[in-house]
């Protein structure tokens, strides 16, 4: 595989994914970036896991923006998965923006809060190093379903990512999980398929108006 460590060590602290299948999809994609490299330079890249790689109409929905841009999601990704391929899948094609939105799926591995904000840092520090001007949008974690005390553990991981932003002038916060999120803290069913993770199309948009 190789698209994975060979001693299977990551940058950074935390499961990668403990589902069926993950592996290869992880091949499948990577193998799809690289085919793409040269093509894919100088773009807005947005860079995540399911929700960003399901959003098959990122092209069409920003159309007016008149840049090109490139969708490096895989689904089921998490934050050493990220860190470990940053540089060869975002990195390497010089993007004039990045959109990134991370994390929950290192909640479903049951990694704490402030490990995944660690290693959001860290994602952050290795950003800067290589393009120090860049402008991001970083995502807030969506709300999911209230099982699991998945409420409580988004707001506890969505909170260092504020300040992570607070901190750099040239990110922006971008509320995801706001005006998706039930006043209990989970996931509005209508918004949602019903994972109530992933969402559905029209709701994809209404959260990312705030992107550029």
């Amino acid at each position: 595989d190789p698209f994975w460590p060979a001693d299977g060590v990551f940058p950074v602290p935390g499961r990668t994914s403990s589902r069926k299948g993950f592996r290869a999809k992880n091949v499948e994609r990577r193998t799809l970036f690289a085919q793409h490299q040269a093509q894919d330079q100088n773009a807005v890249v947005f860079v995540g896991d399911s929700i960003t790689e399901g959003w098959r109409t990122l092209e069409r929905d920003f159309a007016g923006l008149g840049v090109p841009l490139v969708n490096r999601g895989i689904g089921r990704d998490k934050t050493p998965n990220l860190v470990y391929r940053l540089e060869e899948d975002v990195l390497s094609l010089h993007p004039r923006a990045l959109v990134i939105l991370i994390g929950t799926n290192d909640l479903g591995e049951h990694t704490a809060p402030a490990q995944i904000a660690d290693n959001l840092r860290v994602l952050h520090e290795k950003i800067r190093a290589a393009a120090p001007d860049i402008p991001i949008a970083w995502c807030l974690v969506m709300p999911r379903r209230g099982d699991d005390t998945y409420p409580d553990r988004i707001r506890d991981l969505n909170a260092p990512i504020k300040e992570l932003v607070k901190n750099d002038p040239k990110i922006t916060l971008c509320d995801t999980f706001t005006p998706l999120a039930l006043p209990d803290g989970s996931s509005k069913p209508e918004d949602f398929v019903p994972d109530r993770l992933h969402l559905i199309i029209d709701a994809c948009l209404y959260a990312s108006v705030s992107l550029f």
